[in-house]
């Protein structure tokens, strides 16, 4: 007989099992996402704390440098290379980026840029490293002058000392330095100085002017009495030192002023040099400004310089229109003066034009003064025909310095025709006598060549 499956009596065990299963199972469920959603808010977690911390670039790292610094990150290197260097050595590495963006720049607007930023780092000690960035240049260029002013200035005579150790001429513009911060120092050096040392070092004249140079930049009287205590010794620098003088006050006040200021100081060779100095700056920018203030003190007796130095810098522009002005101002020595200078020009670029010009003049002093100037222009190329002129010179003084002049040229270029000439010419003894001295040195170096 078939049992009644309702019928059956329960049995509590499988359910028991059943239950315990389901707990087991729900708790390592439950445990495993809890343990899934710690690990995910804990990359969570991590990834807000990574977000908010500040990342080093190339930009921060130029942004976290003092403000002279921004900015100069150089493409081809890595910040993490940069940050190294800055380690090892903060003030090596920096002056090398420095220097090597000075000298790598192609703009010019960045590329002074970069070399205000190399000097604005620029210290006694570190001088001599800083220089290999500028030591290739031209001394004359303005990134070369103005390095070894300022190391001048930071350096005093250890700067100075060292130009003694180049072939480029460093000392004058490193000793102008030392003298616009350190007067009195540089002024004690350099009057300590034996006369020997100087001229070992460059030469008096040079170191001189940079000397003044730098005592001017400082204070203007303080340039112009060391020039007027030069004037007083009748030292032979008296005059380029004067000449320094009104450049550098020229550069500070402008050329109009220091014009003004000229005409104040006492008659004699110094004024005489001032102006001279401010026509020539005055003339480059304005000619007709130049010629109006030389005419008001042609007639001076030291004016002579002053009218040399308008011709001189009107004849760079336009020869004739130089001669034709010179023409206008009254008869005396600053117009001979004047006449001579503009003739040596044109007999050194256009000696046919000038040499037809000087044919249609009356003989007078001034045609002597023309003449004069003609020779000194022409000589170096055509000496004979220089002597043919200076047969032409009435005034005798100034014909026997034109031939002698003329001669000497003639004897270097060809010693057996100049000896020719020389027989048959009328000369004092004193100059026949030292043609023949000239005469005596070119024959010898002349028989020494042919034995060779």
């Amino acid at each position: 007989m078939t049992s009644n499956p309702s019928k059956r009596p329960f049995n509590p065990i499988p359910t028991l099992l059943g239950v315990v299963c389901m707990v087991v199972l729900g708790g390592i469920i439950w445990s495993h996402s809890q343990k899934q959603k710690g690990v995910k808010e804990q990359q969570e977690d991590t990834l807000v704390k990574e977000d908010s911390r500040p990342k080093i670039s190339p930009a921060v790292f130029a942004e976290s440098r003092s403000p002279l610094e921004e900015d100069i990150v150089e493409p081809q290197q890595s910040w993490q290379e940069e940050v190294v260097d800055e380690i090892e050595s903060p003030s090596d590495s920096h002056l090398r980026r420095l220097g090597r963006l000075f000298q790598e720049a192609t703009d010019e607007e960045q590329r002074r840029s970069n070399f205000e930023r190399m000097l604005s780092q620029l210290t006694a000690e570190n001088g001599r490293e800083m220089r290999r960035y500028v030591a290739d240049l031209d001394p004359q260029s303005y990134e070369y002058q103005e390095f070894h002013y300022r190391w001048g200035q930071v350096g005093g005579k250890e700067a100075v000392l060292h130009g003694a150790t180049t072939k480029k001429p460093d000392m004058r513009t490193t000793l102008a330095g030392w003298a616009s911060a350190d007067p009195e120092g540089a002024m004690k050096w350099f009057k300590s100085l034996p006369e020997h040392d100087r001229k070992s070092y460059s030469n008096q004249a040079d170191m001189m002017s940079g000397l003044v140079h730098g005592l001017t930049d400082h204070s203007q009287e303080q340039g112009l009495q060391f020039v007027f205590e030069l004037e007083k010794a009748k030292h032979p620098m008296m005059g380029r030192m004067m000449s320094v003088v009104t450049g550098r006050m020229i550069d500070a006040q402008g050329v109009e002023m220091i014009a003004g200021w000229t005409d104040t100081l006492p008659k004699g060779s110094l004024r005489a040099i001032a102006r001279a100095r401010v026509v020539w700056d005055l003339g480059k920018q304005d000619l007709g400004a130049a010629a109006s203030w030389v005419e008001g003190f042609a007639h001076e007796g030291d004016a002579g310089l002053g009218v040399e130095a308008m011709a001189k810098v009107w004849a760079r522009q336009d020869i004739l229109g130089s001669v034709t002005w010179l023409e206008s101002l009254e008869h005396g020595p600053a117009k001979r003066k004047g006449i001579s200078a503009a003739y040596g020009y044109w007999g050194a670029l256009e000696p046919d034009s000038a040499a037809q010009y000087l044919n249609e003049q009356a003989p007078n002093i001034d045609r002597d003064f023309a003449i004069n100037g003609f020779i000194g222009g022409m000589v170096h190329k055509d000496p004979e025909t220089a002597l043919v002129w200076a047969e032409e010179i009435k005034t005798q003084g100034l014909r026997e310095s034109a031939m002698v002049r003329a001669g000497e040229r003639f004897f270097r270029m060809d010693p057996q025709a100049a000896t020719d000439w020389m027989e048959g010419v009328s000369l004092s003894k004193s100059s026949m006598n030292r043609l023949k001295k000239i005469q005596q040195y070119h024959l010898r170096q002349q028989a020494s060549t042919a034995n060779e």
